[in-house]
């Protein structure tokens, strides 16, 4: 139940991120910081995401050579059991 929580939390995080920068500059999928910002998302690590999102919350748009987003992958890391 707690990993769901935190999963929801991340999840919400980026949303709301998200939402508020829809429209506005992409990250280059090159660049390092959005992926490992992308990567963290995929490993849930909560703390890396908040800390990126605070340097630079326009990696909210960044993609990996899957062209998934943290929040897709945030999204892959919820179970509602």
């Amino acid at each position: 139940m707690r990993h769901a929580v935190k999963v929801l939390a991340t999840t919400s995080i980026l949303a709301v991120t998200g939402l508020a920068l829809a429209g506005q500059q992409t990250v280059d999928q090159d660049d390092g910081e959005g992926l490992e910002f992308v990567a963290a998302a995929r490993r849930g690590d909560e703390h890396a995401v908040r800390k990126s999102l605070e340097r630079n919350a326009d990696l909210v748009h960044a993609t990996d050579a899957l062209g998934m987003t943290a929040l897709d992958w945030a999204t892959t890391r919820v179970s509602f059991v």
